[in-house]
């Protein structure tokens, strides 16, 4: 008998153990193929995380694997992939625009793949079917992109072939079945929107039903049974055999774990069941790539696998200051904490906040208020790492800081109002030594990525405040920053000391004092545009700032902070303005890294007009294609990842809006809009062209192609 329970239970073990990789193969074990389909295009969304709504749960695992197998199995190049987390109705309209232009100059020969995974909302009224943004409100379904709208889109681009993958169900219920706050509880039948063209919809269910998550496998059960068959077949699949595949699967396994039903739908062109025979691939890929899955655990380089799916963590009000010398290899903090009740504010909780403030804030300490710098060096790293954080303060924290019991004190503010103090220890060159060894620490404290650069400017509304402005040639009144730095005492100390603050987070910057005639055309990432005024309390001052980074080419706002600091007995507005921006300026500074982030990967974005001059006109043909046609299909080959979009033209003129470009050239300079569309001017210039061509440039970011003679 004993036997034979060991027996049953080595069976039942690896019968789990079994049934554990077979449900993992989708995500680990990638089919690689060696096609290349150079010409088809792929758009991937994948929404999870809602401002306004609940989650829906694995829809950005969805995305990303789905990507991976266009990429490996399908042999879409990674290029021609886009795929978008957690996209806003911009974000979606944008890479819709990118979809759209970069098949069109295909001319019919470009085939497109367009994936979604999210929340979908009828309209009650009209029951017309919406995809639902994160920035998008339920109770407000035209917040989102209709599908009637988005297969109008997706036709226009005249593809050769166009598939279409839903994850989302469009009766109003979330993923575990239960309805959206807007609903009413009411499931709504969405109609279904008219496919024409050379287009093929699957979605993941039908009228009223629920499109469910695979909870087992970390994705919505449509998706996954999609993926599955292009595992089993390597991609050698026809869109029939998917077809009845996914629905039959979908189907069975939904009655069997949810009870309820969710039957796929496949729509093609009405009257035409050629589609069917349509392939993914011609030949099956061969050999197998493994894959980390990242839905299930993160791994740090030398450290442990951290679970994704760890709660988030909450850190309490708090602020930190040095509090005396410790022994060797540790800092003695004193925390406060803002508490509701006094019991909340736990030793645990004040060790929590030590240690995320040495990590992150930095503190000051001595009778000079040093400060001493944060263990991270930015908020950047914490935002980088959010998976490793996220199960660090839920338990591991506790073995570096140890909060000093006889030191707490408790001050009652008011009503359901304390602050509760305390002291404590915190192993500064443990944690430095162990976060290091797992990678999260680094020589630059800001991560390994490459930095922005800065010039610090005075804001337009302090030149004017001061009377530093001039006229320009157009008679408009614009701050003159030579005046400014010749006539106030406190600019230069106040670039110099915003500049020291940066300095000190690893941003390189630009002198501002060697660009005073022409800061428009100094050549830098981001200018930090900073305004103060100083406010009198008695013998005490303060000062309120305004602290803005604005990209250089676009000025646009990428980064902002602002407040009024504590009153002081100081005089000197340096010191004055580090007091009050001091507590924020790691955020600010992850702000303008996560803008220059984004510049390395999408592009620096300029704008671009093309003006013709004379006789000559962009509807000239060149080898049977009209010159606009020319044009945009050289933008569409030198944009980075194809983003751009055409604005207003005509026979004369065209604008180019949204460019993006690389930053840097390939000889690592810098790449500015002018030197950007030098390529396009010599290739006008040549045979067969003949093109008289001149760029004019206003500014860093926009640029004017002339062809032709007056």
């Amino acid at each position: 008998m004993v036997k034979m329970k060991k027996f049953l239970l080595l069976l039942v073990a690896l019968v789990s153990c079994c049934s554990l990789w077979a449900d993992d193969k989708v995500d680990t074990s990638i089919p690689v193929t060696t096609e290349v389909k150079d010409k088809t295009f792929v758009l991937v969304i994948s929404n999870e995380n809602y401002k306004h709504e609940e989650s829906v749960p694995f829809a950005n695992n969805d995305g990303e694997v789905f990507a991976v197998y266009c990429e490996k199995t399908l042999g879409v190049p990674a290029k021609n992939i886009h795929r978008v987390p957690d996209a806003t109705l911009n974000d979606m309209n944008h890479e819709l625009e990118w979809l759209t232009q970069v098949v069109k100059a295909f001319d019919g020969q470009a085939q497109a793949i367009f994936y979604y995974s999210g929340h979908g909302m009828p309209d009650e009224a009209s029951k017309e079917a919406y995809l639902l943004p994160t920035d998008a409100y339920s109770s407000d379904p035209k917040s989102g992109l209709s599908t009637k709208k988005l297969y109008d889109r997706l036709n226009s681009m005249q593809a050769q072939r166009t598939l279409v993958f839903l994850d989302a169900c469009f009766s109003g219920s979330k993923r575990d079945g239960e309805m959206m706050a807007s609903s009413r509880g009411v499931a709504i039948k969405a109609k279904t929107e008219p496919v024409k063209g050379n287009m093929v919809v699957f979605s993941a269910a039908q009228g009223n039903e629920t499109a469910y998550p695979y909870k087992g496998n970390n994705h919505g059960m449509f998706t996954y049974f999609v993926l599955n068959k292009l595992n089993e077949t390597g991609g050698a699949v026809t869109l029939g055999e998917l077809s009845d595949y996914v629905i039959k699967e979908v189907k069975q396994k939904s009655i069997v774990d949810n009870g309820k039903s969710q039957t796929p739908s496949i729509n093609g062109p009405v009257g035409d069941d050629s589609w069917r025979s349509w392939r993914f691939a011609e030949r099956a890929a061969k050999t197998r790539e493994t894959r980390v899955n990242t839905a299930t655990t993160k791994a740090s380089k030398d450290g442990p696998a951290i679970p994704s799916s760890a709660e988030p963590y909450t850190i309490p009000d708090y602020t930190i200051e040095g509090a005396g010398t410790g022994v060797q290899g540790t800092y003695l903090v004193k925390v406060t904490l803002d508490a509701k009740r006094v019991e909340d504010a736990t030793d645990q909780e004040l060790t929590k906040a030590a240690i995320h403030g040495v990590l992150f804030r930095g503190f000051e300490s001595g009778a000079n208020r040093q400060h001493q710098r944060p263990l991270a060096g930015s908020a950047l790293v914490e935002t980088q790492n959010s998976g490793f954080f996220s199960h660090f303060f839920h338990q591991p924290y506790q073995q570096y800081g140890q909060a000093e019991a006889t030191s707490r004190q408790v001050v009652r503010m008011g009503k359901n109002q304390f602050k509760v103090s305390a002291t404590v220890t915190v192993k500064e060159d443990q944690l430095r030594k162990d976060l290091t060894t797992q990678s999260i620490l680094k020589g630059d404290q800001l991560g390994e990525s490459k930095r922005p650069t800065l010039m610090v400017i005075p804001a337009d509304s302090w030149c004017t405040a001061n009377g530093f402005t001039k006229d320009d040639e157009n008679g408009k009144k614009v701050s003159d920053y030579e005046a400014a730095w010749s006539g106030s005492q406190d600019l230069f100390s106040v670039v110099s000391k915003i500049g020291e603050l940066m300095t000190d987070r690893g941003f390189p910057l630009k002198d501002l004092s060697q660009s005073l005639k022409n800061v428009g055309a100094a050549r830098t990432d981001i200018f930090l545009e900073v305004g103060w005024k100083i406010n009198k309390t008695g013998p005490k001052n303060s000062v309120t700032y305004t602290l803005r980074g604005l990209d250089a080419y676009t000025m646009k706002q990428v980064a902002n902070t602002s407040g009024t600091g504590k009153p002081s007995f100081s005089a000197e507005v340096p010191v004055l303005l580090e007091e009050a921006v001091l507590e924020r300026m790691d955020n600010f500074a992850s702000q303008l890294q996560q803008h220059f982030d984004d510049l390395l990967k999408n592009g620096r974005e300029v704008a671009v007009t093309i003006r013709c001059e004379g006789a000559q006109s962009l509807e000239f043909e060149y080898e049977g294609k009209e010159l606009t046609e020319i044009i945009d299909d050289w933008m569409a080959l030198n944009t980075l990842n194809h983003r751009y979009s055409m604005g207003d033209n005509s026979d004369k003129f065209i604008e180019f809006e949204q460019v993006r470009i690389p930053l840097y050239a390939q000889n690592g300079m810098p790449l500015d809009t002018r030197r950007w569309l030098n390529s396009l001017r010599k290739m006008l210039s040549a045979e067969p062209y003949n093109i008289a061509v001149q760029i004019v440039s206003d500014g860093l970011g926009h640029a004017t192609l002339v062809l032709g003679n007056k």
